[in-house]
């Protein structure tokens, strides 16, 4: 129950005690997955039910391939992978009862650091979405104009859940 991590949390904060009960992990998005978190908040207070998502390794390199599964019966869902620099990808077509094996193609932005934050997203609605429509695989959209999107038509539609997690790509020889 949220409320009660809440209250918990707040008592850690006053006591200095900690609560072994709670698990907490910092990590840290890039600037352009921003908008991608701030919709995954909104959305994630919503009634319908929410996809299990699951990943084999939170660390992977470049090369090599993200394998994850999702469950949520009876919904349609879509997968996207949003990079470090909020390009945003529908990655639906790898999703294969329920399994997806996404392969790590992506060459290191100049200048960039490893290991690169990388959002694995679920979309889980009744029905296909409008706003993930011109979401594909090949040409990536900015994140900034995809979720916003996604959001309104979640706040219209009021059946969208979604679940979210972070890996890290590693870049070799770093």
């Amino acid at each position: 129950d949220i409320d009660l991590v809440h209250e918990r949390i707040k008592i850690m904060a006053v006591s200095g005690i900690p609560d072994p009960s709670i698990n907490i992990n910092v990590r840290k998005v890039s600037s352009g997955q921003c908008v991608v978190v701030d919709t995954i908040r909104q959305l994630a207070r919503g009634k319908a039910p929410k996809p299990n998502l699951r990943i084999e390794k939170h660390t992977v390199s470049i090369g090599e391939t993200l394998a994850g599964s999702v469950i949520l019966p009876g919904r349609h869902l879509e997968l996207l992978f949003v990079s470090e620099k909020g390009e945003t990808y529908k990655a639906t077509s790898l999703l294969k009862d329920g399994t997806f094996n996404i392969p790590m193609k992506q060459k290191k932005p100049p200048g960039s650091e490893s290991p690169l934050p990388q959002l694995v997203i679920v979309v889980s609605s009744p029905e296909p979405l409008n706003s993930l429509v011109e979401v594909n695989m090949t040409a990536p959209a900015a994140a900034a104009e995809v979720f916003p999107a996604l959001a309104r038509e979640a706040r219209e539609n009021g059946k969208v859940s979604v679940a979210m997690t972070l890996i890290k790509l590693m870049v070799p020889g770093e």
